[in-house]
Formats: C-alpha cells, sequence, structure tokens
C-alpha cells in the first residue's frame, strides 16, 4: 500500500507523471504480546494486542467470552492508530482475584474478524523475588550462604513475564 508516481519520458517532451496511490484491502490479523501472564494481587497490569487490516476494524475487548470491556473505574482501553496497523492495550488498574481469566482481543471489518486470546492469573510473591514491569513468579532453586558463591543464578524471561532470585542477584 502506498502512493506511486509513474513517469513517462522520452526525448519529446514534456514529460508527464501521475500519481498513484494504492490500497490493499484485506481481512484483520490479531496478535497479542502475551499469551500467559501473571501478576500479583493489587498491581495494574497491562495487556497488548496488535492488530492489522484495510479498510480500519471495529475493536474491542471480552473477559471469559462473555463480557465486553469498557473504559471506566476499572479499565482503561488504549488505541493507536497508524496507517492499516493499530496498536490496542487493556489495563486493569488493579487486579483482584475477579479479574482472572481469559482475555480476547477482537477486530472486525468488512472482510473477516480475528481474535487473540491471553490468560491472566494472579501469582504470590515471595521476599526471594523482585518483580520487574509489575510482573514476576517465584523461581526456586539452592540459596547460597554468605561465604559461598551461588551455586545457581535464575533468570526466566516470558515475553511480558521476567524473574529472577533477589537473594541471589544482590551485590556483596
Amino acid at each position: 500500500m502506498g502512493v506511486y508516481m509513474c513517469i513517462a519520458t522520452n526525448d519529446v517532451p514534456p514529460t508527464v507523471s501521475k500519481r498513484v496511490a494504492l490500497e490493499v484491502n484485506f481481512a484483520p490479523t490479531v496478535q497479542v504480546q502475551s499469551q500467559l501472564l501473571g501478576a500479583p494481587l493489587g498491581t495494574r497490569v497491562q495487556m497488548d494486542c496488535s492488530i492489522e487490516a484495510h479498510p480500519n476494524t471495529i475493536n474491542f475487548w471480552e473477559k471469559n467470552r462473555t463480557e465486553m470491556l469498557v473504559d471506566g473505574p476499572k479499565y482503561e482501553i488504549h488505541e493507536e492508530r497508524s496507517g492499516y496497523q493499530v496498536l490496542t492495550a487493556l489495563v486493569i488498574k488493579k487486579f483482584t482475584e475477579q479479574d482472572e481469566g481469559i482475555y480476547v482481543c477482537t477486530a472486525s471489518n468488512i472482510l473477516g474478524k480475528a481474535e487473540g486470546t491471553s490468560r491472566l492469573y494472579k501469582i504470590n510473591l515471595t521476599n526471594d523475588v523482585s518483580s520487574i514491569g509489575g510482573l514476576a513468579e517465584a523461581a526456586r532453586g539452592s540459596r547460597s550462604s554468605s561465604n559461598t558463591r551461588p551455586t545457581s543464578l535464575f533468570f526466566i524471561s516470558l515475553g511480558a513475564i521476567s524473574l529472577f532470585s533477589h537473594s541471589l542477584c544482590s551485590l556483596r
């Protein structure tokens, strides 16, 4: 898709040019950033969804395929369009146990419909875990004493979830 210019020229003037805008219509494609998200209770959780389509789509979020979500005291929904691409985000302002479930990002235009799903679950933080970006999960392993070097170091990165053992990563 884009604007193209055709220029016709030969040894006889004048040179002639024509601008042509090419638009390609296609059904939506949807991609969620993380299909599985874990978060501690009480935190702010954001789920991101990338959509490509032309013509423009109607986009919405659902919880457990039964409840359409809207901006309000519980949720924020953001949408940013750039050409045939849309980035949409669902923010849960304060994550509670009732928020656990399946979240569906849906995009629809005259040529079709597409969905992406994310499963959100609660995680319990322990003293051995630090959270990065509001998301964390407990990492288990052997601890080192103050007189020895660590026998193992855990660093796990799962898209939006990054985890590491706090006791093993501290500077001495």
